[in-house]
């Protein structure tokens, strides 16, 4: 009777130690290694800081959680300030080394796009609408706009 014990407990403990060491699905998303907390920060075209005069065209990355999920915001600006457009606060998972959402801006303008972190640092970003305002006089769309910090700086704004 002893040594069935004995057995039966050796077996049970072989069983763990034997799932234990077996692959497990990991609970980080699949990003490249060099996406981190470098990219947090404010990107505009050639890393020039926004004019108010010239325009601008602005991202902002306030965050790249541990899940995955890059938090950002994209803003732009015509001639002397006019019109101004803010996307909403996009959280969106990062796959690889892109990022797909939907947006929303403060003309009630909407769409897709797209944000591929580059290995150089860059950002490159993409944004088609799907749905135009009616009182809409400019609009966030672009294609592969490459944009470079400027500034740590990760201030949101105000939706």
């Amino acid at each position: 009777m002893k040594r069935k014990n004995f057995l039966s407990i050796v077996l049970c403990a072989s069983l763990i130690m034997g799932l234990s060491i077996l692959p497990t699905a990991s609970t980080q998303a699949k990003t490249s290694k060099y996406i981190n907390d470098d990219f947090i920060g404010s990107y505009t075209i050639e890393g020039k800081k926004p004019s108010f005069e010239e325009g601008w065209y602005t991202l902002t990355v306030d965050s790249i959680e541990k899940d995955g999920n890059v938090v950002f915001q994209v803003d732009m600006g015509g001639l002397n300030g006019s019109p101004i457009y803010t996307t909403n606060v996009i959280k969106s998972k990062i796959k690889g080394k892109k990022a797909g959402f939907d947006w929303v801006d403060t003309w009630e303008n909407s769409g897709t796009g797209k944000l591929i972190f580059k290995k150089n640092g860059k950002l490159s970003l993409t944004l088609k609408i799907t749905k135009e305002s009616d009182v809409n006089r400019s609009t966030l769309k672009c294609k592969n706009l490459i944009l470079e910090k400027y500034s740590d700086d990760h201030k949101l704004g105000e939706w």
